[in-house]
């Protein structure tokens, strides 16, 4: 066994191997691991005494000093699951618990030195009280090889420049170690970590120069080594792929770096307590090469999800999805909706019906999301999580990922709502150190925003600022945003509004005092967001802020914490409404990119939709009132369509096109949606009233709209009353789904002002 493991970490591992020989020898030295705790304790003794060598050090070797990525990923996650093996062993559980005490008596000792104001210098990266538990030559009787191997770890993230620069591989080892499934061996691990205060130098290494306090500086000086002189101090034959930049050039929060930023993070909240942060694998490599480029397949959990998904989205009487059907899919993730890319994903995945229709069946879907993630991964794990998933792919719970109204209906949460609740349900595994508050600082914040995808950051922060005191960062942030008052796209101002964002969802007990401090400090260097709005609106030169506050808040009002706090407070609300806007000359932003085209047969034209270029800013459409609009009406009645689901009464919403638009809630292929009626001007001119799912958050009147039934252009002239839908002379749109007989649309009578001045009897 020695020879093999010789073999394995000494020739094997240092060859250009082909990747399924790799993963093959892996997956066997894990599996035999595993299986046998008292080998894993004799392979883990084995790797602590040569911790303590340099030339035969192979955790020194895969983790800094090894080029080849794939080589130390591989023996690293073997390192960890023999170290988890060996904790599984009561013996060693019990060295590992006295190993951690010590460290945390330790620790303690150093603070206390601080309170009193004492020299300090580093913290140490060994056990120098209780070396007992630290000796190479009685590993297993009063030693802890496994405490042996975590002390070298975080002496080698304490280590010289040179390697600080190479700490990439540090960081997934830590982070395999920290993310177990077993939960005892996992928090036996988490926990001796900490106490070794992994947590807070990975954090210095994040932050590096503007790690906060002089006194962490002190504790940890290699791993809060400033960037530049690090890299003044590297040699020059330092292996550049494995760099650790936390840094960004203005990326905003859906884009990150590289895996290599990623894997710090990941590893910080393995460590906190969050396992599911770490990022499961899309897709891997199968071995095979077809013309010249290596074949790659989709994981078996990414298939497992995608499965799940495809049987959720697809009709419950079918076995495949229809063009309408993606095109609802697909509105959940895109608020401008490319239909050019539906009939591409028919055209390359579909299978021809012998009605002359396509169907997506699952292969397809899942061949669709196989050349996705090799093109575009970040955009497929976005689609992940807003359908509800983890980073390693596992679904949050329906707790966090739904919620029913009044009436008992389900509706989805919004996104990073789902995430803090779902936090909130595991609030109890989190350490509760007082160090962690440093976590959630605006610099760190920053950092994670633009470092890694949305679901990662939007967890870590979550999880930071869950039951702690963050009026000090709603103060900055709110600075912070005002300063960048002229500004609408730059990174800090986008990274506000995340801030905001995670603010207002975590449900915990200061989320009220955290949103009425959000919405109405009166700070004058960090007003609140409503207070501002109310003040800047009344002064012609700074109108453009209380815009930028307008559109933060139709985002932030999206929250039911939000959404109620407004409801039961009315301050500072009066200049958001529409004629409080129109007196003060502000104009909502609205992207009308795509509008309809003015053709009088009902199908989508692709080149005529993406045309916007004709559209004045005097036809936007808007959700404001209409100073013309005196047409009474507040519900219209809907009857006789051939699409059962759109009958019914819809609710006055708003206006759009200046006129009155209406929206009713039902359920359409199995799932709730709201049908829209409204008017929209097309890019001929013309004026038409629709029938139509819009999707969430866009405007009525675009390519993203599924539409249902339309009124005749003749008939829309004929008109008795412009400014609400014609009883007659509908037409159905077959190709989205509505079919004859088409509908007949009036006022309900109890809501009408003035029914017969109208021409209605």
């Amino acid at each position: 066994i020695n020879t093999s493991f010789s073999f394995v970490f000494d020739v094997l591992f240092h060859l250009a191997l082909d990747s399924n020989v790799r993963r093959t020898w892996t997956e066997k030295m894990i599996q035999l691991l595993s299986s046998s705790p008292s080998l894993s304790a004799a392979f883990v003794a084995d790797l602590a005494k040569r911790s303590r060598t340099v030339c035969e050090n192979w955790i020194r070797a895969y983790s800094v000093e090894c080029s080849e990525e794939a080589s130390s990923y591989a023996a690293l996650r073997i390192f960890a699951c023999a170290m988890a093996s060996t904790v599984s062993q009561p013996s060693e559980q019990l060295l590992l618990s006295n190993w951690t005490q010590s460290w945390a008596s330790q620790v303690a000792d150093r603070e206390r030195l601080l309170k009193k104001r004492e020299h300090i210098g580093a913290m140490p990266t060994r056990l120098e009280t209780a070396r007992q538990l630290e000796d190479v030559a009685n590993i297993g009787g009063t030693a802890t090889g496994v405490g042996i191997i975590i002390s070298f770890i975080t002496e080698l993230v304490e280590l010289s420049p040179r390697m600080n620069l190479r700490n990439v591989n540090i960081c997934f080892f830590i982070r395999e170690l920290a993310s177990l499934h077993s939960r005892v061996q996992a928090n036996l691990l988490r926990d001796a970590m900490n106490a070794a205060q992994l947590l807070m130098r990975l954090f210095c290494l994040a932050m590096r120069e503007k790690t906060p306090h002089d006194y962490l500086k002190q504790f940890f000086p290699g791993s809060s080594l400033p960037m530049e002189t690090a890299r003044m101090m590297s040699k020059p034959e330092t292996n550049t792929s494995n760099l650790l930049h936390m840094q960004h050039s203005g990326m905003n929060g859906n884009e990150y770096q590289s895996e290599k930023d990623l894997l710090l993070l990941e590893a910080i909240g393995c460590l906190f307590g969050l396992p599911w942060v770490k990022q499961e694998p899309l897709t891997f490599e199968t071995g095979s090469v077809h013309r010249g480029r290596v074949n790659v397949a989709l994981t078996p959990a990414a298939v497992q999800a995608l499965t799940s998904i495809f049987e959720e989205s697809k009709p419950s009487e079918s076995n495949g999805m229809s063009k309408n059907d993606v095109q609802f899919y697909m509105s959940r993730f895109h608020h401008r909706l490319n239909m050019q890319k539906i009939d591409n994903i028919f055209e390359r995945y579909g299978v021809q019906q012998p009605d002359g229709n396509q169907l997506l069946y699952l292969d397809g879907f899942l061949e669709f999301y196989q050349s996705a993630a090799q093109a575009n991964e970040l955009e497929v794990r976005e689609h992940f999580h807003v359908l509800g998933y983890r980073p390693n792919l596992t679904r949050l719970s329906d707790e966090a990922r739904f919620y029913s109204d009044e009436s008992g209906e389900k509706h989805h949460n919004y996104p990073i709502e789902a995430i803090a609740i779902e936090v909130a349900r595991y609030r109890t595994a989190l350490p509760l150190l007082e160090t962690t508050d440093l976590l959630f600082n605006l610099h760190f914040a920053h950092h994670i925003i633009h470092s890694c995808p949305n679901p990662v950051a939007y967890t870590l922060l979550v999880a930071f600022a869950f039951g702690r005191d963050t009026r000090r960062i709603i103060h900055e942030t709110l600075k912070v945003y005002q300063e960048n008052r002229q500004q609408w796209d730059n990174d800090w101002s986008q990274m506000c509004t995340t801030v905001f964002m995670i603010l207002a969802a975590i449900p915990d007990e200061w989320q009220k005092d955290r949103i009425n401090m959000l919405l109405t400090s009166d700070h004058n260097a960090a007003l609140g967001l409503l207070r501002a709005g109310n003040t800047c609106a009344n002064t012609r030169e700074h109108h453009h802020y209380a815009e930028k506050i307008l559109e933060l808040m139709k985002t932030l009002k999206k929250f039911r914490s939000i959404s109620n706090w407004m409801a039961e407070n009315q301050v500072f609300q009066e200049w958001m409404e529409p004629q409080q806007r129109r007196m003060h000359s502000l104009q909502s932003r609205n992207d009308h990119s795509g509008r309809r085209d003015g053709h009088h047969n009902m199908h989508v034209n692709v080149q005529a939709h993406s045309d916007s270029e004709g559209v004045n800013d005097s036809d936007i459409d808007s959700d404001e009132e209409s100073a013309f609009d005196d047409s009474g009406v507040k519900e219209m009645k809907v009857e006789g369509a051939g699409l059962r689901e759109i009958n019914g009464t819809y609710a006055k919403v708003g206006h759009n096109d200046g006129v009155p638009k209406f929206m009713r809630t039902s359920r359409y292929n199995g799932r709730s949606v709201d049908f829209m009626l409204f008017r929209c001007k097309l890019t001929d001119g013309t004026r038409r009233w629709y029938i139509s799912i819009v999707p969430e958050n866009a405007h009525p009147g675009t390519t993203q709209d599924i539409d249902f039934y339309a009124v005749g252009p003749s008939q829309q002239q004929n008109a008795l009353d412009p400014n609400i839908p014609p009883r007659e002379g509908w037409i159905a749109i077959p190709s989205n789904g509505g079919g004859g007989p088409a509908p007949q649309v009036y006022p309900k009578e109890s809501n009408v002002v003035g029914d017969n001045e109208m021409g209605y009897l």
